[in-house]
């Protein structure tokens, strides 16, 4: 039973508060180049892809980061920003998009206030569990059901296709 508790907490599973249009509140993190940035602002309008992920440089968000970079060019010709949020700091933040080509926003969210907002459990306290919304006009539209990193692009895609359709 205490594995399974461990299992949900790091993967995700259960109730996380998460609540289908909620307005985004005022709160500041600072991006991967140390600059303070306003979460509410920066997703007033239009649509944002918002993914959070336990740590930079390790291997499934590492993975989960460069699937994301390899469908920028097609999230940006259908209108899409995107934005990465976890508990690292800007510095390590810095290296990860450097070392890797990321041409979208990290955000270092080490106090948890993004990931309170959103719904996002802390694993151990500290870690962000892998999670990813979409935010249309500054208010939380969709969260992926799955916390593997493709099987949310491929729900991502779908919620896309139907707002497309509804256009």
């Amino acid at each position: 039973m205490m594995l399974r508790g461990l299992f949900q907490d790091i993967f995700g599973s259960g109730s996380d508060g998460f609540e289908a249009g909620k307005s985004l509140p005022s709160i500041e993190l600072c991006d991967q180049a140390g600059e303070l940035v306003a979460l509410d602002a920066m997703m007033a309008e239009g649509l944002t892809y918002v993914f959070f992920y336990p740590r930079a440089e390790t291997p499934v968000c590492t993975a989960q980061a460069c699937g994301v970079r390899d469908e920028l060019a097609d999230f940006k010709t259908r209108g899409l920003r995107v934005v990465g949020v976890s508990a690292d700091s800007p510095h390590r933040l810095a290296g990860f998009a450097q070392r890797h080509g990321f041409d979208y926003p990290l955000l270092s969210d080490p106090e948890g206030k993004a990931m309170e907002v959103f719904g996002v459990k802390r694993v151990f306290g500290q870690f962000a569990s892998r999670r990813s919304f979409l935010v249309r006009d500054g208010v939380i539209l969709w969260k992926a059901d799955s916390s593997i990193p493709s099987r949310q692009l491929a729900e991502l895609d779908a919620v896309l296709r139907s707002l497309e359709q509804e256009s």
